[in-house]
């Protein structure tokens, strides 16, 4: 296999103003447009944040100490806090400033607009200030969410590889045991075609025909379930500004209200900007909120599986009954001489209990 050459990433050296202006891709831009395309080699090596080991390590650490911590019922969430601190919720007041310009930006439109009004007595500095002022507001506003966007995927790909490195450790160490259960599965299987001709001598075959279709059916309602709700967002999504701006409309209308073109701008801008912050995030942070807690429940689900779990049930006695008679045994006076190997078998632990 050939070995990669060494492509340090850029980042690691880029200055404050290259990482938040993403000026250290760049170099990479620059090749595929002058290449056509890019290869394996050209692509940078991994940040030491974004490294598998140690970020495996972490988060396996974390989840053990959460095991001795709660063993009962450990979480797998708290785990995950421990190891990203206090990341996600940093990343979250980056995008206050955002939103905060998101919403003066309207505001100093409406009083732009005055500048163009009749007999107007606004200063041309003054509406060049607002013009200048408007413009930096939306740059600024741009470089933080593209700067977040860039965080948010950075953290999203360390929870990836940590949870993809803690579940491959925990399927290497229980590969023999997985390879038995397939075993037994695949003899189970065999054993459930081979009766097929049970199922065609009593004629079941309409019964479980019957009971696939009805389980068929049940399915086939949720899924239509959760497209209607699909729809239903989608319909509200690509109608909340018109719909607003109807029942505004009847409302000025019905108590005789003045229409204010100042009044129109800045309920447009900031409905514009409710509809992808509030309903389209919204609807997306609960769904992906929905599929992460689905996800980390079967996840914590299957590291709490043992390596090697003793069944106790094969045993004819319990082990308080054991530990009794045990107990109550006259010792056992030990022989000095040399004896052959011989071996002994325990009959009371192979004894079945009287019913």
């Amino acid at each position: 296999m050939p070995i990669r050459p060494s492509n340090p990433n850029p980042l690691l050296n880029a200055s404050k103003c290259s990482r938040l202006f993403q000026q250290w891709v760049f170099p990479l831009v620059s090749k595929c447009r002058k290449q056509g395309t890019l290869d394996v080699n050209d692509l940078y090596e991994p940040l030491p944040d974004c490294e598998t080991a140690a970020l495996t390590d972490k988060l396996e650490a974390n989840w053990f100490a959460e095991i001795k911590r709660n063993p009962n019922n450990p979480s797998l969430i708290r785990a995950t806090l421990c190891t990203m601190r206090w990341k996600p919720f940093l990343i979250g007041l980056i995008l206050i400033p955002s939103e905060f310009f998101n919403i003066i930006q309207p505001l100093l439109l409406t009083f732009l607009m005055r500048f163009f009004e009749p007999c107007s007595t606004m200063p041309a500095w003054h509406a060049w200030l607002l013009v200048m002022s408007t413009i930096f507001i939306a740059f600024c506003s741009s470089v933080i969410v593209n700067y977040a966007f860039f965080v948010t995927n950075t953290l999203a790909l360390q929870m990836r590889v940590a949870y993809s490195g803690l579940i491959f450790r925990k399927a290497s160490i229980n590969i023999n045991n997985i390879l038995q259960v397939t075993d037994q599965r695949v003899k189970i299987m065999s054993e459930i075609i081979k009766s097929m001709r049970i199922v065609k001598i009593y004629c079941w075959e309409m019964a479980f025909d019957k009971k696939i279709r009805h389980i068929r059916r049940r399915e086939i309602i949720q899924y239509m379930c959760s497209l209607m709700f699909d729809c239903v967002q989608m319909l509200f999504s690509d109608t909340y500004i018109n719909v607003t701006f109807l029942m505004m409309y009847g409302t000025m209308w019905w108590f005789n209200i003045r229409f204010d073109i100042h009044f129109f701008a800045v309920a447009s801008c900031l409905l514009g900007h409710m509809k992808l912050s509030v309903v389209e995030y919204f609807n997306f942070g609960m769904k992906y909120l929905i599929h992460y807690m689905a996800a980390q429940k079967r996840i914590r689900t299957f590291l709490l599986l043992d390596e090697s779990e003793r069944d106790n049930r094969l045993l004819s006695r319990s082990h308080s009954e054991l530990g009794y008679i045990e107990q109550n045994e006259p010792p056992i006076v030990t022989n000095n001489q040399t004896q052959s190997p011989k071996v002994i078998c325990n009959l009371k632990r192979a004894q079945w209990e009287k019913v």
